[in-house]
């Protein structure tokens, strides 16, 4: 498949977007946009669940169990899974490899919990951030970045900026 081709062999123009599910729900804050609690959906042909936070990820427990080390990972449509159905994520399938072969010792457990939402730039990401990933206690953050960040961080900001939203830091409100 090409660049300008999506899931199936579709043209980038002919593809689903993920709005059309249900799945995505607008807030009125700094995130802007996120992924609705127990949903699922099926999107490419492919089931598309998110757990009870609102993650498209496994089912965790907010407080991180003894022996665990956590990732937290936060992203745009790749990271999420868009395209591929669920436990098909390149982070379920890591964590599931570093589960297996247990580089760590045997000992320690891997949580890699996936806070990615569909068009999610480094803005939006620290916003996820700052508003749900530290209460699950991360030992890692790891956030990604794509091709088209500048455009994404431009229509995040113009999302905020139109709806008066504060942001919680000082540099990017000024920005807005």
């Amino acid at each position: 498949a090409s660049m300008l081709e999506g899931p199936g062999g579709r043209r980038r123009e002919d593809w689903e977007k993920l709005e059309s599910t249900g799945i995505l729900r607008t807030r009125h804050d700094h995130v802007a946009l996120d992924l609705w609690p127990s949903r699922s959906v099926m999107f490419h042909g492919m089931p598309l669940s998110t757990n009870r936070w609102g993650m498209r990820d496994i089912d965790y427990e907010r407080d991180k169990p003894p022996g665990t080390l956590r990732i937290a990972l936060l992203g745009a449509s790749v990271t999420m899974g868009n395209g591929v159905s669920d436990g098909e994520t390149f982070e379920a399938l890591v964590e599931n490899r570093l589960n297996r072969e247990r580089p760590l010792g045997s000992e320690t457990r891997f949580e890699i919990l996936n806070f990615s939402v569909d068009a999610h730039g480094l803005a939006q990401q620290i916003a996820v951030l700052d508003d749900r990933v530290h209460e699950f206690a991360p030992d890692i953050v790891i956030a990604t970045n794509y091709v088209n960040e500048p455009d994404m961080a431009e229509r995040y900001l113009w999302q905020i900026a139109v709806r008066g939203i504060a942001l919680p830091h000082a540099e990017p409100q000024d920005l807005v």
